[in-house]
């Protein structure tokens, strides 16, 4: 991946970078953290961000669930976050989301 390219995160990547008891943790935290950086251009949209809160503070999906506080604490991470670009729904939200996933 180069930086001229955006990929959007999917929730999948924010639960394992959170989860250290995932196989995928190694792998997924450094993608956060690389795009937290600048170093990738990554991007997340409202429903990622409400799926992460939802999936990391329930103990029947997660074996060491979040505080409602801290999934929130994360999420602002994101979206304060100036090398996240934001998707927000909007009349063309599909379209753009698909091209996306297209590259």
């Amino acid at each position: 991946m180069t930086t001229s390219e955006t990929s959007l995160l999917d929730t999948n990547v924010l639960v394992y970078a959170a989860d250290e008891t995932s196989p995928f943790h190694a792998t997924a935290k450094a993608i956060r953290e690389r795009g937290l950086k600048g170093e990738i251009s990554i991007c997340v949209c409202p429903q990622v961000l409400i799926e992460f809160f939802a999936v990391v503070t329930d103990s029947k999906r997660v074996s060491n669930p979040r505080t409602q506080e801290e999934a929130q604490l994360e999420i602002e991470k994101y979206t304060r976050s100036g090398n996240i670009s934001k998707i927000y729904p909007g009349p063309n939200i599909v379209e753009r989301i698909l091209d996306l996933l297209k590259r």
